[in-house]
């Protein structure tokens, strides 16, 4: 054998030794992955901690000096509903979240809490349980004021739905009234809260009509505009615009307007709108079932639809959906720049099916939107409201200050509320 050959030859161990080298540094990199990804996972769960057995209906609000606070509904062990809100807080580039905050519910909850912040910095809190309760915190703090009723105050009535909106120093409170009767008729409500108030302020109707008990209503405000977002069963998707130059709000039956197309099929899901100048904007979701009061209603589209002369009328829209998926509980913000940032849970709807929290952006209303992007995956989309795993109704998504957030369940391992930070 010539030299050349000698040192040609491998030895016969040199090769399974590499191979079990290799495997090694495989495996070790796929350890370090799945810790890393495990790290982020757990950095993101807010409500670790909190004290209770499960949450659901997670939502936010942003401060004008980017802080984020983040609300949810907690379960104690073996509940069927919850009796506390958990709260907790980020402060803008700290990127540490500080201790978990509780608020018990007067009464067990049957909607979980929605947040607006004030130009003081202020948050407001909003939940429902047979009544609708509201509260408010200084700036920079958790310590929420004894929570007093703001909807739902009348002998024999019942509200529900209640959603908030805040502009200068005001947080505007929607809500929805239950008559009773067989005819389910009922009435959405809005008042304005201010600082040291207690709600006295008083309740406006904006519409009251049979069928409406099913009505879940939002708002948005844009100065002294405000707009209630609502479905109407008879007639689709409904945007109300009311005045409040002169203490109202007021509200005229000639400033309705049908923002849905009479051929779309409209889930119960509520609506949501964002008002900026003259310019409206309205999300709403188009059915992928027929309706189940016992579940969250999967869609097939979520659909943006978009006015600039104050929400007399509608003519962009960007419908929003992903062959072969169902989304469910969109939500929206809005940046800066006005591009709109689409957040949605999305799933294939066999039962065991795993899903993905996911977020894309339309920079332009009546344009396409960009490629969907997975803010969180794998989870479990659990649609039956008997499901322990069940999100609850809403996600939370923020917009401000530089930051681009949503706050919503992540339910793989557990049922935890989860923040996490979009983009770029």
């Amino acid at each position: 054998m010539t030299a050349e050959a000698h040192a040609r030859k491998v030895p016969r161990w040199v090769i399974p030794v590499a191979i079990v080298l290799s495997t090694l540094a495989v495996t070790r990199m796929l350890v370090q992955q799945k810790a890393q990804r495990r790290a982020l996972r757990d950095a993101a769960l807010v409500s670790a901690n909190a004290g209770t057995e499960r949450e659901r209906d997670a939502h936010a609000t942003i401060a004008p000096d980017g802080r984020v606070v983040v609300g949810w509904t907690g379960l104690p062990a073996g509940a069927t509903a919850g009796d506390r809100i958990g709260l907790r807080a980020l402060v803008k580039g700290s990127h540490a979240w500080g201790d978990p905050a509780s608020l018990l519910a007067p009464e067990p909850l049957h909607a979980g809490p929605v947040l607006a912040s004030t130009d003081d910095g202020a948050t407001w809190l909003a939940f429902a349980g047979k009544r609708v309760y509201a509260t408010r915190a200084p700036a920079g703090t958790l310590e929420f004021a004894p929570p007093f009723e703001a909807a739902g105050t009348d002998e024999g009535i019942v509200a529900a739905a209640p959603w908030l909106a805040a502009t200068g120093s005001t947080a505007w409170l929607v809500a929805r009234e239950d008559l009773g009767g067989d005819r389910a008729r009922a009435r959405l409500v809005v008042r304005a809260l201010r600082d040291g108030d207690g709600g006295s302020a008083p309740r406006v109707i904006v519409s009251e009509a049979d069928g409406l008990a099913g009505a879940l209503p939002t708002i948005c405000v844009a100065g002294p505009h405000v707009y209630i977002a609502w479905i109407d069963p008879s007639r689709g998707v409904v945007l109300s615009a009311g005045d409040a130059t002169d203490g109202g709000p007021h509200f005229a039956r000639e400033r309705e307007v049908v923002v849905s197309s009479p051929n779309e099929a409209v889930a119960l899901e509520a609506p949501q709108c964002l008002a900026h100048e003259g310019e409206v904007t309205v999300l709403y979701g188009l059915a992928a079932a027929a309706l189940d009061p016992g579940s969250s209603t999967p869609l097939e589209a979520a659909v943006l639809a978009r006015s600039v002369d104050g929400g007399r009328t509608f003519g962009a829209r960007t419908r929003v959906g992903e062959p072969g998926l169902a989304l469910m509980h969109p939500a929206m913000a809005r940046e800066a720049s006005g591009t709109i940032a689409l957040v949605y849970y999305a799933a294939r709807t066999d039962p065991d099916a795993f899903a993905a929290f996911r977020w894309r952006r339309v920079p332009v209303v009546g344009g396409p939107a960009d490629a969907a992007r997975d803010a969180r995956a794998p989870m479990r989309l659990s649609p039956r409201r008997s499901d322990p795993k069940w999100a609850g109704e809403h996600v939370g998504a923020v917009a401000g200050s530089g930051v681009l957030g949503a706050a919503f369940v992540d339910n793989l391992e557990g049922t935890r509320v989860a923040f996490v930070e979009l983009g770029p």
